[in-house]
């Protein structure tokens, strides 16, 4: 072959290994790409809704269980999540003979953001407050919390001490904290460019925001490792830590961003005692480096009667890390609380 043809040759063989090379790129990134999306829907199903907040919010609700049933759950995620955080506890709780309310936070999975500016845990609690009064106007209910939904209702105790004894019979509260700043003081010190990336004054969050589909597209879910092995622990199932990552891959920055904000301002402290009016079981995992097991105890130690659990071998995503034993231990609450309900239904019919 003549020089030019060779040269014609070669470059025809190089711009048909860059056009493979291109298809195959797409092709895994697409395969990535159903991978995540088929593991955040995990989760979801049941009855939708939506709660309006009083300012217009619109909150993702999903119902299950008995419409009727004399007892209402409803149970809140925490930071970066959505309400996928309970995927296998849902499934352990389908013969519950509660009803059992999941929802999103506002500005996480299907709940719309909100107006700016306004994120904070108390805000979050009046949500809860709100999305109680639509789904369970009257009776008996269990709240469930995990992180900085449990802080939810730490909060929702501070606003409307009144329901704790009379409406609301148990709070499970799990990987719990009474302040939130030592939570972003860990971020901060573990993974030091969460700082940047979350700042809502930092432009750089408008460039991780955009680059992120070609991250993504270049690293998978190994972009978020580093978060991975901060709410995980490391010995927990690797299932466990690429559930995680795919959840907190669909968050928000900007929300993200206000929401670090809300945490670190979050101090309930003072509001501890009114839980004590109703049972109150506190859930941590021992290797918990978000929220660690001493926070925890600190917490417990201000609520009168608190039951405090402390599951081995788990990190801060005790849900996905521990399910069986998270599931049992909402499964035994729920289904005495559901009894007792049940009880006094039949007492007053």
């Amino acid at each position: 072959m003549s020089g030019p043809l060779r040269r014609v040759g070669e470059a025809a063989l190089a711009s048909g290994a860059l056009v493979a090379g291109g298809i195959t790129g797409r092709s895994l990134y697409q395969r990535r790409r159903k991978a995540v999306r088929d593991i955040r829907a995990v989760g979801r199903g049941g009855g939708e809704g939506k709660v309006v907040t009083a300012d217009g919010t619109k909150l993702h609700v999903e119902i299950d269980g008995p419409p009727t049933a004399p007892l209402t759950v409803v149970v809140a995620h925490g930071f970066f999540m959505d309400l996928t955080t309970w995927r296998y506890q849902r499934t352990a709780l389908s013969d519950s003979p509660a009803k059992i309310v999941y929802y999103d936070h506002r500005g996480y999975g299907k709940s719309e953001p909100g107006p700016p500016g306004v994120a904070s845990i108390r805000q979050l609690a009046e949500d809860m407050y709100e999305v109680i009064e639509a789904v369970a106007p009257t009776g008996p209910v269990v709240v469930v919390g995990h992180s900085m939904g449990s802080f939810t209702i730490q909060a929702l105790a501070g606003l409307h001490p009144e329901l704790f004894g009379p409406r609301i019979v148990t709070s499970v509260l799990i990987s719990t904290a009474a302040e939130g700043s030592v939570l972003v003081r860990t971020l901060l010190r573990e993974l030091p460019f969460a700082g940047k990336v979350m700042s809502p004054t930092a432009s750089v969050l408008d460039i991780v925001a955009t680059l992120r589909p070609f991250l993504v597209r270049a690293f998978g879910l190994g972009m978020y490792r580093p978060f991975g092995f901060l709410f995980v622990d490391r010995r927990s199932p690797a299932q466990a830590r690429r559930e995680f990552l795919a959840v907190i891959s669909a968050a928000h920055l900007d929300v993200m961003s206000e929401y670090l904000t809300a945490l670190a301002a979050h101090d309930e402290l003072t509001s501890l005692p009114a839980l004590g009016n109703a049972r109150t079981v506190i859930v941590t995992g021992e290797r918990d480096l978000v929220v660690p097991l001493q926070l925890s105890e600190a917490v417990a130690a201000e609520i009168p009667g608190a039951e405090h659990i402390v599951i081995e071998g788990s990190g801060h995503i005790v849900t996905f890390e521990r399910a069986d034993e998270v599931s049992e231990l909402l499964i035994d609450v729920i289904d005495a609380d559901a009894a007792a309900a049940a009880s006094t239904h039949r007492a007053g019919a």
